[in-house]
């Protein structure tokens, strides 16, 4: 439900912009969306542990095995999905170009930060602010921003 959310938000930030929504991106939304979820709810159980159940009545149908499993399928979606959508036929002629795929390894290192962030750091519980008080998930976020940009206006045929 909750990743529901996040759906609905991107659509509707599409339609906002008038661009087309591909099905790689929405599905690779989607697993963000989860991967996001399921970190927050690792973070409660093994917070809270055995006291999780009695917390939040539906933390009583997860454990720790089971939500690593859950983040790690998600992880590996998000990552591939979005690679398939920088590739796919209607979004290197909508943006005039093949190079998006070039920001691949900055997705990959996003993803790949957030784990570690979970499962080293353990700060799952809040993945907004945990993102944006991480300096090198910030500084991540801001080449990724650049390099996008600097894609597109190289590009110089960027029709939405």
């Amino acid at each position: 439900i909750v990743a529901t959310g996040f759906l609905l938000r991107a659509v509707g930030g599409a339609f906002a912009i008038g661009v087309a929504v591909s099905p790689w991106l929405f599905i690779c939304t989607l697993m963000l969306a989860l991967l996001l979820v399921f970190g927050k709810r690792r973070h409660e159980v093994a917070t809270l542990r055995a006291e999780a159940k009695n917390h939040r009545k539906c933390l009583k149908d997860y454990n720790l095995p089971f939500l690593d499993g859950l983040m790690f399928v998600s992880a590996g979606a998000a990552i591939v999905t979005y690679s398939l959508y920088t590739m796919a036929e209607d979004v290197v002629a909508r943006f005039g170009t093949e190079w998006l795929m070039a920001t691949t390894p900055l997705v990959i290192y996003g993803v790949f930060r957030y784990l570690y962030l979970v499962y080293i750091k353990q700060k799952g519980g809040d993945p907004t602010k945990m993102m944006i008080r991480d300096k090198a998930f910030m500084i991540n976020g801001l080449i990724y921003a650049a390099t996008v940009i600097m894609i597109l206006i190289l590009s110089k045929s960027y029709t939405p």
